[in-house]
């Protein structure tokens, strides 16, 4: 299911056909591409110099043919005693079939994008793009992964993208490029997070026993956000009574927002409670 879902969703082709029916056409690319700028904001109260780097990983098999490549979106400060201790965190949304543009220009970057705060609608482009007060990259570095068959991440060649999707498969490639990328950076030494949304959590539990398990690294923390580790409470289906519990506090939250409720509280938290 999830290979079909990420098939359709990533590669816009038709839900008809199995994913045993699928052929891929696959880029022929033999040198990563790289952009670079240097940049500068104010965040965590810290004026921060930094360099903004967007670029292919490629990721290879045994036989030292590139297998497929990772493109990022990294934040590096500039100007630090020992960049090769400095933490860095891997930002990367769930799907499965999502880049990670939702959490880089909404959340974590040191830019996002301009919205209502409250749920209207944020309306047609064009977007105003502004510095991100919230990001974090005052105390760590930023590398936002858009995992194999999202955003320009390909599979390369003759290399089937489908050995990059499912639960396991997918933890075992975004692994693969974390490794490539801290052996390519000589960041062995730096405290390692990984933050996942939705899906993403779910890449990110199995993702920490990949990475400790088969290469060696340890993560010092993990970020789940907006987690959901149990399908079966995720959606109300047929005997899965428990997703009942789980969403009554958002749909009594729903209502009194929209004073939906006969006798509507003044507090919401304690209503909630």
């Amino acid at each position: 299911a999830l290979i079909g879902i990420l098939t359709c969703a990533s590669l816009g082709t038709s839900a008809t056909l199995s994913a045993d029916d699928k052929t891929y056409d696959n880029p022929h690319i033999t040198k990563p591409a790289i952009f670079k700028t240097e940049k500068s904001g104010r965040f965590g109260g810290e004026s921060i110099d930094y360099t903004t780097i967007a670029k292919d990983t490629f990721i290879f098999n045994k036989d030292g043919k590139a297998a497929a490549t990772f493109f990022t979106y990294q934040y590096l400060k500039d100007d630090v005693d020992d960049p090769s201790s400095r933490p860095v965190t891997f930002v990367f949304n769930g799907g499965p079939g999502s880049a990670s543009m939702w959490l880089h220009m909404g959340v974590f970057g040191p830019k996002r994008v301009l919205i209502p705060s409250d749920p209207a609608d944020d309306g047609a482009p064009p977007y105003t793009v502004v510095d991100n007060p919230e990001t974090i990259l005052d105390v760590t570095d930023l590398v936002f992964i858009d995992p194999v068959g999202t955003g320009h991440s390909r599979a390369l060649d003759t290399e089937d993208p489908r050995k990059h999707w499912g639960v396991k498969e997918d933890a075992e490639s975004v692994a693969r490029f974390i490794s490539q990328w801290v052996k390519d950076n000589n960041r062995w030494n730096s405290p390692k997070f990984v933050a996942g949304e939705s899906y993403g959590t779910v890449r990110a539990s199995v993702l920490a026993d990949e990475l400790t398990n088969k290469h060696g690294l340890g993560l010092n923390g993990v970020m789940l956000i907006s987690a959901v580790l149990d399908y079966q409470n995720s959606r109300i289906q047929d005997g899965g009574i428990m997703s009942y519990v789980s969403f009554l506090p958002t749909y009594a939250a729903t209502a009194w927002y929209h004073n939906q409720l006969p006798n509507k509280p003044e507090n919401l938290e304690t209503f909630l409670a």
